[in-house]
Parts: C-alpha cells; structure tokens; sequence
C-alpha cells in the first residue's frame, strides 16, 4: 500500500471516496501536543483555493483502524477508514450530565488512498489479529468467537453498540455472522451459564475461544468465577478463553486502567483489532463460613462458594476487593433507581455516607486489619477503625478516578489504599483528590502501599450492614465475628485479555 511521505502539517495528495483531495495532518485548534486528526479539502481541477472549513475531517480518537479496501478493484480506493461516528454519543456514556442521553453512533467507513504516513503508522492493521480468526468446533462446527452483550450493564447501551457498530465493523473486516455466536443476556445469571454450559467444556479440551464481551467488569468476574468452579482444577489440556472488553458498563475499571480508553472513543474496539492476548492476574479473596452473596438489591442472598470442608468460601477478582466506604457505596447504589445514572451513581451513593443525616461524622468501621497475614512477619494496622480498606488490581476505578496511580496495566500489582477515620469533609477531599490522577495517595493520612502479601480483615461490627465486602462488584455480607482474607491467586492462566501496548506507549 502506498502512502505519501510527508511531514507534520505538510498536505498530501489523496483520493476520498474517488474524489481528489488535499490531506492535511491538523490537530485541534489550541492543542499543540494532541493527536493528529485526519482533515480534508476536495481538490477541483488539481488545485483549492480555501483554507477553511475542511470539506471533511476525522478525528484521532474516533478512528477504529484503516484496513486494506479489499472490496474494491478501484487504485485510488487502497484503504478503508473505519470511524465512529456520533461519537458524542459515545462520550455522552460517561457524563454527569443526566440529560447527555446517547444519540445512536453507527460505524462510519471511506475508502482512501495516498493517506499521510503518520495517520497510516497510527491506524493502519495489516491483518486481522488471531483472536479474531479462530477455527469452529470440530464437533458440531459451531463458532469459538463469542459475543456477549449485556443487556443489564450500565445505562443499558450496549445492544445499541452491537447493532450499530459492532455488528458493522465485523462485517467491514469479513467477519459475518455465521463467524461468530452472539448471546444476549436474559438474566444476571446468563454470563455465568453460558461460561459453564460452553466457554468451560471447551477450555479443558484445549480450544481456543475468544469471548468479546459487551459489559462491565461484573460480567469479567462472572465469566472468571464460573472458569474456576469448586473442587475443579485446571485440566492438563485447558486453554485460557481471551477476552476482549468492551467498556459498556457502570465503572469500566479494567478497561480504563488497560488503557482501552484512552485518548479514543470507540471502548475498546481499537484495541480488539490491534491489540493481542495477555495473561490476566487474579487474586482470590476467602471468607469465613456462612459469607453470603447478596443479590437482587440485597433482598436474597446465596452462600460463597466453596470446596472446603470447613465452609470456608472462595471468589475469584481480577479489579478491586474492598471494605468501608468503597463496599458499602457499590452495594448501596445497586438499584435500578441508582443504575439509571451511569457512573455518577456511585458520588450520589457517597453523598449520604459522607454526610449522614444526623450530621456526624462517617461511619467508623470496626475492623482488624493485618497486612502479610501468611508470614512470618506479619504487620497490623492500628487502629481497629477504618473509613477505606481497598485493595485493587487496577490504576482507576472509573476513567478518571485514578485510585491507584503506581499501579501498571500489565503485569499488574497489588496495592492497598487505606483511610483511617476522619471527618466528613477530609474524606470527601480524599476522595475528590482522586479524580486527580491520584492525588490522595500522596496524604500523609494515606496508607498507599504495595501488597505483596495480602491482607485479612477480622470484622468486629455487630451491624451487618458495615460488614459488607465487595469483590468486583460482587457484595458479600460476612457473618458477625467473621473474617475475609485476600492473596493473589497462583497457578496457571485461567483467562487472557486483549491488551494493546500502543495505546499505553502513546498515553
């Protein structure tokens, strides 16, 4: 494929759609360090008189890729831009505005030729990646690429991402609909059935599959969960399931702290085609028997898991286990009345904890902390009442709530972040310093540290609303004088995840 070699600013000669044109490598006005958007102005008899407005332009973050025009025999068609458009509508996922309701994006594609150098070695995929180009079962021949769209997560979006640029996009790099099996949830429980009645059967006989996942982390923990079922060790054969996410739910945690956000709209599509499997870390979290999992806005309950004899129960995480005002603010906000509002649930939730009704300060949670708790030198925190015991696999816990800055994407680390009791309003700036890349780890009050050896909580409230844990998202009530521990889990790959370098490297 051919490309003119130009410099920053310097136009090149092109065709859009057939039609000359003029190329330009702009960036936003006022920004001299931002991306280069891809600009345009038709060319009439070889020439162009205008400076502005473009006849047509692009931007960086809303490129998904460019792709070889293999559909057209046309010279002056080499390439395929594949964009969003309405990509305000994407952007619209995450505001605080309650009003920013979505308009539908669609996938928007040009055929190009001659496109600058710089816009090519941005975007330009030469082939589809292998996780994308898997073989059928040879059983019943039936697809090992799924797609699971969560009907529940988030603002309910992401169907409309299927149809309107998923499904499309798929179609743009020969992926059909017989390529792949798309599921829909029916119920909280689908990810989880699914991964037992089909991700899991094959895994242990050494298929490859890769399941693109529509959803927030809860669907990641749903899938993680169900690939580690009790008494049911890895087989010899079992080949880790990839995942690619796609950020369509409430905190996105994983997919903002792998970095499939940033500076791009298109959550995570960029990376599903230039990015490639990477191990997924895992930690594993143990509660004393009779933990419950608390479900359907706490209203039923179900017991943790567990292949002990002792009842002691097992939940797997790959983002954040956490107790205090964290824990208590994700359980407290999952209602459909709290889910209607995206991500700005969880600050609606922490303005009552915060500041509770009868003006006090937050709650004190009564807890002993151990750090290291399965070695010889065991360290406890003093004293027994804590605001915030986080402990977490990620940097952020929404795209810009930054709870970890030490944290790498890949390999990840385990970090603690503890707050110890203060007032209402020193919380609320700790919290806030959050949102600014991390600036409440650097308070004194702050204990931010690396956990190499997990942790254990011995719960010492007689309230069982402030003995409340949650996992991924997952809230578990621990029984009164219980305990909760937490270790990084060991052995082989259980999950890999679609991971793009490029987009760390360039943020």
């Amino acid at each position: 494929m051919q490309s003119e070699q130009t410099s920053a600013g310097v136009p090149a000669r092109g065709h859009v759609e057939g039609q000359p044109v003029l190329f330009e490598q702009a960036r936003n006005d006022g920004d001299e360090q931002g991306p280069f958007r891809l600009a345009w102005r038709q060319l009439v008899q070889g020439v162009t008189e205008r400076t502005e407005p473009w006849d047509g332009v692009i931007e960086a973050a809303d490129i998904i890729a460019i792709v070889d025009d293999m559909h057209c025999s046309d010279p002056t068609s080499s390439y395929e831009v594949l964009f969003i458009s309405q990509s305000a509508s994407i952007l619209a996922l995450d505001s605080d505005d309650e009003d920013a309701a979505p308009n539908t994006p669609h996938l928007g594609k040009l055929s190009m030729s001659n496109l600058p150098a710089r816009v090519l070695s941005s975007h330009y995929i030469p082939k589809l990646p292998s996780h994308l180009k898997l073989s059928s079962s040879v059983q019943d021949a039936s697809p090992n690429l799924h797609v699971i769209v969560s009907s529940g997560s988030g603002t309910g979006f992401a169907e409309i991402f299927f149809s309107s640029l998923l499904k499309p996009l798929f179609s743009a790099i020969d992926l059909p609909p017989s390529s792949y099996l798309l599921h829909t949830t029916q119920s909280p429980e689908s990810v989880s059935e699914l991964t037992t009645s089909q991700l899991l059967p094959r895994a242990h006989q050494g298929i490859s599959q890769t399941v693109v996942l529509l959803s927030g982390d809860g669907g990641v923990h749903d899938v993680v969960n169900a690939l580690l079922p009790p008494k049911q060790p890895l087989s010899a054969d079992y080949a880790p399931p990839t995942l690619a996410l796609l950020a369509l739910g409430t905190g996105n945690a994983l997919a903002h702290s792998l970095r499939l956000t940033r500076s791009t709209n298109s959550l995570g599509l960029r990376a599903l085609l230039r990015g490639s499997p990477r191990r997924l870390p895992l930690f594993r979290a143990s509660f004393s028997p009779g933990a419950e999992i608390l479900a359907d806005e706490s209203r039923t309950s179900i017991p943790v898991p567990s292949s002990s004899p002792s009842g002691t129960g097992i939940i797997h995480g790959a983002v954040v286990f956490s107790y205090g005002l964290h824990a208590t603010l994700v359980s407290d906000s999952d209602t459909t009345a709290y889910r209607v509002h995206g991500a700005s649930r969880f600050q609606l939730a922490a303005k009552d904890l915060l500041y509770p009704a009868d003006g006090g300060d937050p709650h004190a949670y009564r807890a002993r902390l151990t750090l290291n708790p399965s070695s010889a030198s065991t360290n406890p925190v003093s004293p027994d009442k804590h605001s915030y015991i986080l402990a977490t696999l990620v940097s952020n816990l929404e795209r810009n709530f930054t709870i970890s800055p030490a944290t790498p994407p890949l390999p990840a680390s385990p970090h603690l972040v503890r707050i110890p009791p203060v007032s209402s309003d020193d919380l609320a700036g700790l919290m806030s310093a959050a949102y600014k890349s991390g600036a409440h780890t650097a308070d004194p009050k702050v204990l931010y540290t690396l956990l190499p050896g997990g942790l254990r909580i011995d719960f010492l409230e007689d309230d069982a609303r402030w003995r409340r844990v949650c996992v991924d998202g997952t809230i578990v009530r621990v029984v009164k004088g219980g305990w909760a521990e937490l270790a990084m889990r060991e052995g082989g790959a259980v999950v890999d995840v679609v991971f793009d370098e490029t987009a760390v490297a360039a943020s």
